[in-house]
């Protein structure tokens, strides 16, 4: 509590809101990346499932490497500026992946894929984290960026259900451009998060 200094009566600041446009975006843009995400998990290993199971490792984690290898110097771009640049061009190289595994083109050429992916997945995190963080009232940073953070794990509630119902229903082919829809999405939802 504090003094006012023309009534000295007691006082309680009111937190600043959480909610805004900007960051309603921000939070759907990272839901629909991460259903994009989540469905590339059961759809990765079911394209290689005629493959040796140490290929299958290798393709599968080419994804993580390249995104650990890169994350930092993303992390130093994005700090240089115009992190929306950087979102997009995640965003956007996220749905070539898809597009490329969609094409079934066999194990190397979609190690290749994974590692766009995985690059462009550092890129798209990071710069939408950043414009988060950098956007949310001081005092309601940690409750916005639990959120944010919530939004995402949701997606795995049904991310990858949908891609087995696609399928097994439909075709590998679908699920990939599905899952590069939603990808998209995020781009479109990611535009509108606030200045980069």
């Amino acid at each position: 509590p504090r003094m006012s200094a023309t009534a000295g009566t007691t006082s309680t600041a009111e937190p600043p809101p959480l909610l805004s446009v900007a960051y309603a975006m921000a939070v759907i843009a990272v839901h629909f990346y991460f259903v994009s995400y989540t469905m590339s998990l059961v759809e990765i290993p079911r394209a290689m499932q005629d493959e040796p199971a140490w290929l299958v490792g290798i393709v599968v984690g080419s994804f993580g490497i390249a995104g650990m290898i890169t994350r930092p110097l993303v992390g130093i771009l994005v700090d240089g500026g115009n992190r929306q640049r950087w979102l997009r061009l995640g965003a956007l190289g996220t749905v070539i992946a898809f597009v490329g595994y969609a094409l079934e083109l066999g194990p190397w050429p979609t190690m290749i894929f994974r590692a766009i992916h995985g690059v462009a997945m550092g890129a798209f995190t990071t710069a939408l984290l950043s414009i988060v963080g950098s956007n949310l009232p001081p005092a309601r940073r940690g409750l916005g960026i639990g959120l944010y953070y919530s939004s995402s794990s949701i997606s795995g509630l049904y991310g990858a259900a949908i891609a087995v119902w696609l399928f097994e229903g439909a075709s590998l082919q679908a699920a990939f451009l599905v899952s590069g829809a939603a990808a998209a999405g995020s781009l479109l939802f990611g535009a509108l998060a606030g200045p980069g």
